[in-house]
């Protein structure tokens, strides 16, 4: 049904109801049910307000979505326009894109977005549904394997829920990291500590070729006997 066949269907020839209340009426039942990541209960506001802010809303949803629907034009353009880049000019193409007004975050996301919509076609409602944030979230180098396909599929919505999934994947291989680096300054040290005790051990060696035992070297002696002794 087309949405003319809507309207006329909303519109009861005996009821004075408006073109606007039943395209109103049209664009609610076209909006699917979005959970957003908010707690109205906790604003304490009167029904009449609770009840606009929640029309402003679903607007907003609306317009998003319609933005969106652009967005994946916007991307669709970008990477046929990079194409004829790569070609010859490839390093050209961010000064390009930049005189048009882009930035390089705006062109991520953009492109992204119409790649996900080439590679999941099941799924172009819920790829129309994702915020620009979770789609540039979507696109960290170091999220695991698979989170893509939890996003797409609606197991994980929001950008926070992407980085606590991250910094979850991401701190036994940062602690990994930490303990190769640990691992190889104790390794230097080790080195060095033996590059030192080598040429202890061959100057004590020169003091008693020369049986040069005055009460100085002695002294020295027993204080390196000393450092050996605290560090077993």
């Amino acid at each position: 049904m087309s949405k003319m066949d809507k309207l006329r269907g909303a519109i009861n020839k005996n009821d004075s109801v408006s073109v606007e209340r039943a395209m109103n009426s049209i664009i609610n039942n076209d909006i699917r049910e979005v959970i957003i990541n908010f707690n109205y209960s906790n604003l304490n506001l009167d029904l009449k307000d609770l009840e606009e802010l929640q029309e402003h809303e679903k607007a907003l949803l609306m317009q998003g979505k319609s933005l969106n629907r652009i967005s994946i034009k916007i991307g669709e353009h970008l990477h046929k326009a990079r194409e004829i880049f790569i070609k010859s000019h490839s390093e050209s193409f961010m000064e390009w894109y930049e005189a048009i007004g882009l930035n390089k975050n705006n062109v991520r996301v953009f492109m992204a977005r119409y790649k996900y919509f080439l590679d999941f076609p099941e799924q172009k409602d819920r790829i129309l549904d994702l915020s620009d944030i979770v789609i540039k979230e979507t696109l960290n180098k170091k999220n695991p394997d698979k989170l893509l396909e939890k996003v797409i599929s609606g197991e994980i919505s929001t950008a926070e829920q992407i980085r606590k999934v991250r910094e979850n994947n991401s701190t036994p291989v940062e602690l990994f990291t930490d303990n190769i680096q640990e691992a190889e300054i104790v390794e230097d040290y080790g080195r060095i500590m033996k590059k030192e005790f080598e040429e202890v051990m061959e100057a004590l060696s020169k003091a008693e070729n020369v049986a040069n035992y005055s009460k100085s070297n002695i002294d020295i002696l027993v204080k390196i006997k000393k450092m050996l002794n605290s560090m077993e």
